[in-house]
């Protein structure tokens, strides 16, 4: 029995008989009885109907990600975890996208308006030439030069350190990439953001990201420092990424990526965040923390992934040797790999803290 559907119905009783929508009507025999065979055998086809909708549409959703994952040259399970990545950190990516493009487009508004004016200055040594022509009543003199004045606009690098040693596989290497996959996914957005309100230059690459890992010494990078990733390398290395094994020991690479950053360019905010689970030596951490932290030339951020007290001993190996504390270029969190939203709101905190008065100093 179908609602809804309006039906000329033919009958003994007469002709032309029309069923209203909202009425139910089932199909009849000859006599005007029901017909409950053809009902069934309606109802059965539709059912198929709607199973055979679906198969199709999950062929479709397959087909589209076995396409996917050739062209990008990874596993279609990759693929699935990757997009999968992306949609659970959606609120995530929102909040660091509108964060990342007050930040900037602050900056830029302020700065734009600052040196909108150009002006115009007598070229040096033709002090006498220039008042001679200005008497003649020459006004624009080839004495005069164009005063060219360069802006510089406040960007981004944020390097990524993953901890690889056995201990981190499982939830935590996947806290870690997805945490990553947000950041990147942010950077691209507000790229875009940016771009909408005129107010990038032309190729500029404003916001960089590098991808590394660690054991007991650094390992080949997954990415260097360059603009944000696209989807099909963000997808090899959320595949080529794997907790393996060996001791943590985080000093040698911390030291390593501390010198791929260009510390000629005073406009440009540098960060190192690190992702690890492992109960550090403090005292070989020591040297590398102090001189981030005297030169305060970037900004660290560590969040140790554990849902148990190690991550607390974890916290500590690093903070014992901040000596700023609160005032400190450097954080060092622990982060449960279940809440990565608690994650991202002491980024942004400390992105608020500590990135807005290092730009106003650039003003």
């Amino acid at each position: 029995k179908i609602k809804g559907i309006g039906l000329t119905l033919k009958s003994k009783e007469g002709e032309g008989k029309e069923e209203r929508p909202g009425q139910e009507q089932a199909p009849l025999k000859e006599g005007g009885e029901p017909d409950e065979e053809n009902d069934e055998g309606l109802l059965k086809k539709l059912k198929e109907f709607g199973e055979l909708s679906k198969l199709l549409d999950f062929e479709a959703q397959d087909a589209v990600l076995q396409g996917k994952a050739k062209g990008w040259k990874v596993k279609p399970e990759t693929v699935s975890s990757y997009e999968g990545y992306k949609k659970e950190t959606a609120e995530i990516i929102k909040s660091l996208t509108d964060d990342m493009v007050m930040i900037f487009r602050e900056d830029r508004r302020k700065k734009i308006k600052k040196f909108r004016k150009e002006g115009y200055q007598v070229t040096p040594g033709l002090e006498a030439e220039h008042l001679g022509e200005i008497f003649s009543g020459n006004i624009e003199p080839e004495t005069l030069e164009k005063i060219e004045k360069k802006i510089n606009f406040a960007k981004m690098e944020i390097i990524f350190l993953f901890d690889t040693t056995g201990s981190m596989s499982g939830e935590k290497i996947e806290a870690s990439l997805k945490s990553a996959v947000a950041i990147n996914q942010a950077f691209i957005n507000a790229k875009e953001e940016l771009e909408g309100d005129n107010i990038l230059l032309e190729d500029e690459e404003p916001l960089k990201i590098g991808i590394y890992s660690f054991d007991i010494e650094l390992n080949k990078p997954e990415a260097e420092l360059g603009p944000p990733l696209e989807d099909k390398k963000m997808a090899q290395i959320i595949e080529n990424l794997q907790a393996t094994g060996g001791g943590t020991f985080a000093a040698p690479a911390i030291e390593a990526l501390y010198e791929k950053f260009n510390f000629d360019d005073s406009f440009t905010i540098k960060i190192l965040i690190i992702f690890t689970d492992g109960v550090d030596d403090a005292n070989a951490l020591k040297p590398i923390i102090q001189k981030i932290e005297t030169e305060d030339k970037i900004l660290m951020a560590v969040f140790a992934l554990s849902d148990d007290e190690k991550a607390v001993a974890v916290v500590k190996t690093y903070k014992e040797n901040i000596v700023k504390k609160e005032k400190s270029n450097i954080l060092a969190e622990h982060i449960k790999t279940s809440d990565l939203n608690s994650l991202a709101k002491k980024l942004s905190k400390f992105f608020y803290d500590k990135i807005l008065p290092r730009l106003k100093e650039n003003y």
